[in-house]
């Protein structure tokens, strides 16, 4: 890792971003900020590429 002034580390370069084990959330948060959004393109967008839960969202 590389380190600015001994203190912040910054992934290697050539990282995935974002972090593979994080890459479940960031797909949730697509879903959630579409569905806040009120577009209903990317409501469109998303869910032509989302695979649909088996249980409905609990809010």
């Amino acid at each position: 890792m590389i380190t600015i002034g001994g203190t912040m580390p910054l992934p290697e370069t050539g990282a995935p971003r974002p972090p593979p084990a994080s890459a479940p959330y960031y797909a949730e948060m697509r879903l959630d900020d579409a569905w806040y959004s009120g577009d209903r393109r990317r409501l469109a967008r998303i869910y032509g590429t989302h695979p649909r839960p088996a249980e409905r969202r609990r809010l």
